[in-house]
C-alpha cells in the first residue's frame, strides 16, 4: 500500500500496483477525475480480494455479499463494481447460490418448499431465480417434500409428543396441513410418516 498525500492536507491508500499503474508521480499535478478513479479502483481491488476470500469458504447471494462488504466500509460503487465483475466472471452467481443452500437449508432443518422460497427471498436472490432453483431441485429430487416432512416430524418428535404441538412446529416449517395431519395419524399408528401419495401440495407464494 502507498499512503497518498495531497497539497490540501488530505491523504488515502492506494495499492502499489494500482499506483504504479497510473502514470502518476510525486510533486506532479494531477486532476480530481485522476484522483477519485485511483482511489476508486484501489478501494474496488481491495473489495475484491475480500469477496473472493469469502467465496472460498462458501457460495453467497449478491445481496449477503454487498451487505458483507459494505459492513467491511467499502462504498456503493465499489461494491457494485466488484460484483458485476465476479458475476461476469462466474465466481458469483445468484442461481448456483440458491441450489446450494436449498441443498444445505435441507440438510440441516427439513422444512416445505414455501419456508424455503422464503429464505431465499430474505437474502436478496430475486424471486424468479429462487423459483427455478426449486422447480430444478423438484425434478432432481420429485420426493423430497415428503422426506423432508418426515425428517421434520421424527426431529420435533425428540421434544415433544403431543400432537398439537407438532402440529404446530411443523406448520411453522411451511407444511400444508392436510399432510401434517396423515403424517402424524401414520405416526401414531407406527408407519412411515409420509408416504409416496401424500406428496405435498406446492406452494410458491
Amino acid at each position: 500500500m502507498i499512503e497518498v498525500a495531497l497539497s490540501d492536507g488530505s491523504r488515502f491508500f492506494v495499492l502499489a500496483a494500482l499506483w504504479r499503474r497510473s502514470g502518476m508521480e510525486e510533486g506532479r499535478p494531477c486532476s480530481v477525475a485522476q484522483l477519485e478513479r485511483l482511489q476508486l479502483e484501489s478501494e474496488a481491488a481491495l473489495a475484491e480480494q475480500k469477496a473472493v476470500a469469502l467465496l472460498a469458504r462458501r457460495e453467497y447471494s449478491r445481496s449477503e455479499l454487498t451487505l458483507r462488504l459494505q459492513q467491511r466500509g467499502y462504498g456503493e460503487t465499489a461494491v457494485a463494481t466488484v460484483l458485476d465483475r465476479l458475476s461476469s466472471r462466474g465466481l458469483q452467481d445468484d442461481a448456483r447460490f440458491a441450489r446450494a443452500w436449498i441443498e444445505s437449508r435441507l440438510r440441516r432443518r427439513p422444512q416445505a418448499r414455501r419456508q424455503l422460497l422464503l429464505g431465499l427471498r430474505a437474502r436478496g436472490v430475486a424471486a424468479a431465480v429462487a423459483g427455478e432453483a426449486l422447480d430444478a431441485y423438484d425434478r432432481d429430487n420429485p420426493h423430497w417434500q415428503n422426506d423432508a416432512l418426515r425428517r421434520a416430524l421424527e426431529r420435533a418428535q425428540r421434544g415433544s409428543c403431543d400432537g398439537r404441538r407438532l402440529a404446530a412446529r411443523l406448520a411453522r416449517l411451511g407444511f400444508e396441513p392436510a399432510a401434517i395431519r396423515r403424517a402424524l395419524g401414520r405416526s401414531a399408528e407406527g408407519g412411515d410418516a409420509a408416504g409416496p401419495e401424500d406428496m405435498i401440495a406446492r406452494t410458491d407464494s
